[in-house]
């Protein structure tokens, strides 16, 4: 069996960023200043501004932060209430125009054929695409999974958490998985006001803090999703995967079979903080599910194995 890393082989570090960022440009209740000095304080990286169909490519750096090009598109149907929104990620030098309205939707959403094409146009305008909050879109496998062309799925949304409870879809992107795409997790805030900010996030390994490297390692899978616990190292070695890890409750291999998932916890509660898992041959993919003493997740990318 051929050996992996997670993380890729070049030297670098992990960079905590939010992708999904809404400000007074669209309906959020903080300025883009306002927002990067928050998330400054919490110990961020960098935060991609992500506002409704505005695209954002102004300063690349605020507050000490690295701001990365973004835009929400959002598809929306009125009766019965179902939408398809999508984060998209760009970088600095191309695709759109700061402050470019965004105006290549449908009028009326009817159905998932018409979100094909915005998919299509944001990629073809150098964009990394994410499928944001499907169950608070009152969408499943039937409305998506014809998509080609999506990079990532929103596994965490702390908005979606706040409002309705909807914020975890980590089974959603499990079925995306076992039907065969290959589609990676991130977590977000989809922050609009100041009691949804530092809920979810995802830790970048890239060789430097700047757009072209951070957007070339998520477009790479070098990262994690995380409300919580710290995935240190995930790799395939002499046909074992290890696993290192902040202190958790349990941890969770899971592959694409009925069955495939060994759960990895200590007796007495003791925290876990290293596994080392062995693969029988013939997987198409592994991933791991950290889960720490107050229940908070982190959900690494998949291994893919074939």
């Amino acid at each position: 069996m051929q050996n992996w890393n997670a993380f890729g082989s070049e030297k670098g570090r992990f960079y905590r960023g939010n992708l999904h960022n809404h400000t007074t440009r669209s309906d959020g209740a903080f300025t883009p200043e306002e927002n990067t000095a928050r998330f400054a304080r919490a110990g961020y990286d960098f935060v991609a501004i992500t506002d409704h169909r505005i695209y954002y490519r102004g300063a690349q750096e605020m507050n000490g932060l690295l701001v990365l090009p973004g835009m929400e598109a959002d598809v929306n149907r009125s009766q019965p209430q179902q939408c398809h929104h999508l984060v998209c990620i760009g970088t600095s030098g191309q695709g759109f125009a700061h402050d470019e309205r965004y105006n290549a939707l449908p009028g009326e959403y009817t159905g998932p054929a018409d979100v094909q094409p915005v998919i299509d146009n944001l990629k073809a305008r150098d964009n990394f695409v994410i499928l944001a909050h499907p169950f608070w879109s009152h969408t499943n496998y039937s409305d998506y999974g014809s998509f080609t062309g999506l990079d990532a799925m929103e596994v965490f949304n702390t908005g979606c958490l706040q409002e309705d409870d909807t914020g975890y879809s980590h089974m959603a992107w499990s079925e995306m998985l076992y039907k065969g795409h290959r589609i990676w997790a991130v977590a977000t805030d989809d922050n609009h006001r100041d009691n949804d900010m530092g809920g979810g996030w995802v830790q970048v390994f890239a060789k430097e803090l700047s757009q072209s490297a951070i957007l070339n390692a998520l477009r790479a899978g070098h990262f994690y999703a995380s409300c919580g616990p710290d995935i240190h190292a995930m790799y395939v070695e002499d046909g074992r995967l290890i696993v290192e890890c902040s202190s958790c409750l349990r941890v969770q291999v899971l592959d694409q079979r009925i069955g495939g998932h060994t759960t990895y916890e200590l007796p007495g509660g003791e925290p876990v903080r290293r596994v080392v898992h062995p693969l029988q041959e013939g997987l198409k993919y592994v991933r791991v599910q950290c889960v720490d003493a107050a229940y908070k997740m982190a959900w690494s990318q998949p291994l893919f194995l074939d």
